[in-house]
């Protein structure tokens, strides 16, 4: 016979259904230990998941369960609190929010240090979630979810986690844009952005051995003025003028160099 530490299977509601709680659905659905009590979603007509999980849209009807997260928009983090039992854990999933945000007295963060896009699923055991909390026994509560995830526990305050998630962006978001300006420039002269991948692959794969400064390369590192020229030269929108500028300038001032 098995047993769960809290002597009974963990009871969870997950509200929102965008794509981190698409991403939170599946996962609790695959974990024996959680009973999935049901999943608020506000817009939608369904009674019940394909698994068989209770859906509403109904905030006055949530049973009373042992944890409720929240995977909404930031902006709706504190409305959707207000919504929820007063004397429930209610836990948010977002980088850069207060945990104060949440109205509960038993409050806390559940930060999944990854990017969730739609069509894609995420290996959980191979990222870490960072925690907060009020009190121990609500930190041990989301240690073990962490752990049912098969995740990294991660364990860091609201001003660790801001600046964290303004790390992640610096690293994911932006260069992301970039990758974009990059396929439009192939798609210009009839090139495939499947050229770039060993490139980008080969980009972060060396992360492992290198640091981010020792791994820069480029014309900008090599102060190779002709090729700078060049490629202003072709980069037509003047957006795009301004951010290889200053990309360049800043690359050179941490190498010791001057534009």
């Amino acid at each position: 016979m098995r047993f769960c530490i809290f002597a009974y299977y963990m009871k969870v509601t997950l509200v929102g259904a965008g794509r981190l709680g698409t991403q939170l659905y599946a996962k609790l659905t695959c974990i024996e230990e959680i009973q999935f009590v049901e999943w608020y979603i506000r817009s939608s007509k369904k009674n019940k998941t394909n698994e068989g999980i209770t859906i509403t849209n109904d905030a006055k009807k949530l049973k009373q369960t042992d944890l409720y997260i929240i995977a909404v928009s930031d902006n709706a983090i504190e409305k959707v609190s207000n919504i929820l039992p007063k004397n429930s854990f209610v836990v948010h999933t977002s980088g850069c929010i207060s945990i104060n945000k949440i109205k509960q007295s038993r409050r806390g963060v559940f930060y999944p240090i990854q990017t969730f896009s739609k069509g894609r699923n995420i290996d959980f055991s191979s990222i870490s979630i960072g925690l907060e909390s009020r009190t121990k026994n609500d930190y041990v509560m989301l240690e073990r979810l962490v752990n049912l995830f098969g995740a990294n526990c991660l364990h860091i305050n609201s001003d660790q986690r801001r600046q964290l998630h303004l790390a992640a962006v610096l690293v994911n978001n932006f260069p992301n844009y970039l990758y974009a300006q990059a396929e439009l420039l192939c798609i210009e002269k009839g090139l495939s952005f499947e050229l770039l991948k060993p490139l980008l692959f080969e980009t972060v794969s060396k992360l492992d051995q290198l640091s981010p400064i020792d791994a820069q390369t480029g014309p900008a590192v090599r102060d190779d003025k002709k090729t700078i020229k060049e490629h202003l030269k072709l980069l037509k929108k003047p957006h795009l003028r301004s951010i290889y500028k200053l990309l360049t300038k800043e690359i050179q001032r941490n190498n010791g160099k001057k534009l």
